[in-house]
């Protein structure tokens, strides 16, 4: 169990090298590991299990976006679509769906791959997930929410909204939960989803649906089928040391371990910098 820092991410990293599970959390703040001039850090309230802070976007016109590879999350190698088992996230807004059906949204996007249907040459297809087409919502106002693609509430319908790509959708309150998604295959091609490589998970606001939106995200998580799971926790700033000098004092005391555990002294967080453990 060790922690890493990649361009100012904080990772914590457990792997079963015969098995090539991992356990990964990166912590994510408005300016890292990319400043997000469209959103605020909301300090002190955080999703279950997500402690300490959570972003918002910041009611401006411009969208927020948030772009995550497999590789910070699953290490140097290929996940495809198939190998997803599970993806959750939190956001609170201040209404319900049905008064309000904005929100942040999931979207994935697969690498090229030859005879892919998308007029964008970085990606191959788009899928996306909207909260509010999720079935059985259970969503109340100014609660932390979580949507997921397994859940028995607001389990998450899938679409492909590729550029270019016929029969392509922004969703609806019909699409098939994740399982009926990925056995499916991509507009235009036929491909099978499954065998796809994941080049990136994203979380969103629409374009169109922006300002004066102030809903906020915390915890994203993505398990696959082999047990390997990937965090992201949206903090006000990154809680966890990275140098002695931020322990001394009483410096220890505000900080945390990649897993969220508190120090019990200075010592306690020296040793962490030294050690991760």
């Amino acid at each position: 169990m060790k922690t890493l820092n990649v361009f100012g991410i904080a990772i914590l990293l457990a792997a079963s090298s015969a098995a090539q599970v991992t356990n990964t959390t990166i912590v994510v703040t408005p300016s890292s590991p990319a400043p997000i001039p469209t959103v605020t850090a909301v300090p002190g309230d955080s999703a279950p299990g997500f402690p300490l802070d959570s972003w918002a976007h910041n009611g401006g016109a411009a969208k927020s976006e948030l772009y995550i590879t497999p590789s910070t999350l699953f290490g140097n190698r290929t996940v495809t679509l198939g190998d997803i088992a599970r993806i959750s996230y939190w956001t609170k807004t201040p209404f319900t769906h049905g008064a309000d059906p904005r929100d942040w949204y999931l979207v994935i996007y697969s690498a090229p791959y030859p005879g892919d249907a998308s007029s964008p040459t970085w990606y191959g297809v788009r899928i996306g997930s909207e909260p509010y087409f999720s079935s059985n919502l259970a969503d109340p106002a100014n609660t932390w929410n979580q949507w997921s693609t397994d859940g028995a509430s607001n389990r998450l319908r899938f679409f492909e909204s590729t550029q270019g790509a016929p029969g392509a959708t922004f969703g609806s309150y019909t699409d098939p939960d994740w399982a009926g998604f990925a056995a499916g295959n991509a507009l235009g091609s036929g491909v099978p989803y499954a065998g796809l490589a994941i080049l990136s998970f994203s979380l969103q606001t629409a374009s169109s649906w922006t300002e004066n939106f102030t809903g906020q995200l915390d915890g994203l998580r993505i398990e696959l089928k082999d047990g390997s799971v990937g965090r992201v926790n949206f903090e006000a700033v990154n809680h966890v040391p990275t140098s002695k000098d931020q322990c001394k004092g009483d410096g220890w005391r505000a900080l945390y371990r990649a897993d969220f555990s508190p120090f019990k002294n200075q010592g306690d967080c020296v040793q962490y910098v030294n050690t991760g453990k």
